[in-house]
């Protein structure tokens, strides 16, 4: 039983001893694994950060030029935005502007563009009412007052050049009705702040009001009792619409209105009116 027990206490201390071994082993790989990770990880992530560092550094290289040129550009935008600013900039109150460009829905029938005026001749070409820019801002409150009403200003007459008023007299040399711009040089028409008008359904059918245009019988003035009580209501709505805006009426005809502020006289020979 001793030598049986010695041979067995041999072989197994034998085993005990490789076993040992190769635990010993296995322990010391794995604690070298699990350092590795981090060791590397912390490694890898310093490599990426610094690879990264140096993508950001070499991609930003050619910013400086790609910067130049956006800014570049931009520069050339903003000149251009500047430059149309100044194109579509709002008039001064003393320029000389189509109305129908800032009243689109105006309507406009110039009646010395025809013959359908008291000289029963053609007086100027140009079919487009011009005025101060100004004046056309006053208008633009009366032809908003209308709107609400189902109504809308039409324009008779509106800024006459000297030459315009020289043919009217040209035309009717009767210094009754026209004002001879060789003894009285320019008329209110010729400062761009006066409008001959009338008040129009919005499609255009007439209402009640005393006389046509150019008409100088004892009706046309501004006493109304000599008219309808339709036809004066009418013509008090339009004055007191007008008077708010800010122009004056002419006593003698209820269709002429002259802006209250001033400006001077235009001739503008030899430019074309559209």
């Amino acid at each position: 039983m001793k030598k049986k027990r010695r041979k067995i206490t041999g072989a197994a201390w034998l085993s005990l001893i490789l076993l040992l071994s190769l635990l010993l082993c296995a322990c010391s790989h794995k604690e070298n694994s699990a350092e590795l990770p981090e060791t590397d990880s912390s490694s890898v992530s310093a490599a990426a950060s610094g690879t990264e560092a140096e993508a950001e550094t070499d991609s930003s290289s050619p910013a400086p030029a790609a910067e130049s040129a956006d800014a570049s550009a931009g520069a050339t935008s903003q000149q251009a935005g500047n430059s149309l600013s100044a194109t579509a900039a709002e008039p001064e109150d003393d320029d000389l502007v189509r109305v129908r460009d800032y009243i689109p829905d105006i309507l406009v029938e110039l009646k010395y563009a025809t013959e359908d005026n008291f000289t029963g001749q053609i007086i100027y070409d140009f079919k487009d009412a011009y005025l101060r820019y100004g004046t056309v801002k006053r208008l633009q409150y009366v032809q908003d007052v209308m709107r609400e009403q189902g109504l809308t200003l039409k324009i008779w007459d509106a800024f006459r050049p000297l030459w315009a008023q020289q043919a009217l007299w040209d035309a009717y040399p009767d210094p009754t009705y026209v004002s001879n711009p060789e003894e009285r040089g320019y008329t209110s028409h010729n400062f761009g702040n006066t409008v001959d008008i009338t008040v129009v359904r919005e499609d255009g059918s007439e209402i009640p009001l005393p006389t046509g245009f150019d008409d100088f019988s004892l009706k046309a003035d501004r006493d109304y009792d000599d008219c309808t009580e339709e036809e004066a209501e009418n013509a008090w709505m339009l004055d007191q619409t007008m008077s708010d805006a800010g122009f004056e009426g002419y006593w003698g005809e209820w269709w002429h209105y002259q802006d209250i502020d001033e400006y001077p006289g235009e001739d503008l020979e030899g430019v074309e009116l559209e």
